[in-house]
């Protein structure tokens, strides 16, 4: 089994019981958005285990670029360490994670603090 760039894991038969286990646990728990969930019955289910940038991975190393842009989630790249850190900022101040994720105002404020813009949030969408 491949696996994404860097990341290291299992190989030979432990990644072969991990895929399964992972492919299970997917097949119980998964539901995937606007995805006719019949075609994955019998076939393995695509599990994204990162993102960087405007690209998500799967468990299998395969690059898919992430086009879901503000349906569940700002489209701001993924693995962005400055928007990780503004965030735990907020909520490390007592600031609940579902208000973090709601107020764009005060999303937006400390993005600004970290450096980011509204401007370049919104060229980049």
């Amino acid at each position: 089994m491949s696996t994404p760039s860097g990341s290291g894991g299992p190989s030979g038969e432990a990644a072969h019981a991990a895929n399964r286990h992972l492919q299970a646990s997917a097949h119980r728990h998964m539901w995937l958005h606007f995805t006719r969930m019949s075609s994955y019955a019998e076939g393995d289910m695509p599990v994204i285990v990162r993102g960087s940038g405007q690209y998500v991975y799967d468990n299998r190393g395969k690059r898919y670029l992430d086009g879901l842009s503000g349906l569940f989630v700002s489209q701001i790249g993924h693995g962005r360490r400055e928007v990780a850190e503004a965030g735990a900022r907020a909520v490390s101040a007592g600031l609940p994670l579902r208000d973090v994720l709601l107020a764009v105002p005060k999303l937006e404020e400390r993005l600004s603090s970290a450096g980011i813009t509204a401007e370049q949030i919104d060229s980049a969408l």
